[in-house]
């Protein structure tokens, strides 16, 4: 698995105009998805165990959904606060 260092080593041997152009991702698939959102997490996302689609909240959220703080304290965190992620859309 790449890790941001490779992302940064990439980047940084890239010039302004290749820079500038929209983030793009081709999926094992061979799908093509845009980035939507680059950002850094507030709070952890948690996992609640689904599997297609796997679901990722906050505790907060799965809260306002009905499930309860022992539920919540079972579900794995997946990314952690002041983790980078990037968002695709399809």
């Amino acid at each position: 698995m790449n890790t941001l260092l490779d992302l940064k080593e990439h980047l940084g041997s890239m010039d302004e105009r290749q820079l500038k152009q929209p983030i793009v991702v081709m999926n094992s698939d061979k799908t093509i998805s845009t980035c939507g959102e680059i950002k850094i997490l507030k709070e952890d996302l948690l996992n609640d165990g689904s599997d297609d689609p796997c679901v990722l909240q906050t505790s907060k959220q799965f809260l306002e959904d009905g499930y309860s703080e022992e539920e919540i304290d079972e579900f794995d965190v997946e990314f952690s606060k002041n983790d980078l992620i990037i968002v695709f859309e399809d």
